[in-house]
């Protein structure tokens, strides 16, 4: 099977053409959904991720969406 024929994993979020953010299992302990980066192509940041208000994604949890209630 051909890199290009690999989908992403079920729940992956649209970031560009071939980067996606993936929601892990569990929220954090402070109820927060994380995400890792995923790509079928290129290398990606091994670090956990978070969700802006306005839909960007961050590795700064204090600027999560889930923070800021």
């Amino acid at each position: 099977m051909a890199e290009s024929d690999v989908k992403p994993p079920e729940g992956a979020v649209k970031i560009s053409s071939d980067l996606y953010a993936v929601p892990l299992p569990e929220p954090d302990q402070d109820g927060c959904e994380q995400y890792r980066l995923w790509s079928a192509e290129n290398m990606v940041v091994q670090a956990i991720h978070y969700r802006k208000a306005n839909g960007d994604f961050t590795m700064n949890k204090n600027e999560a969406a889930c923070m800021k209630d």
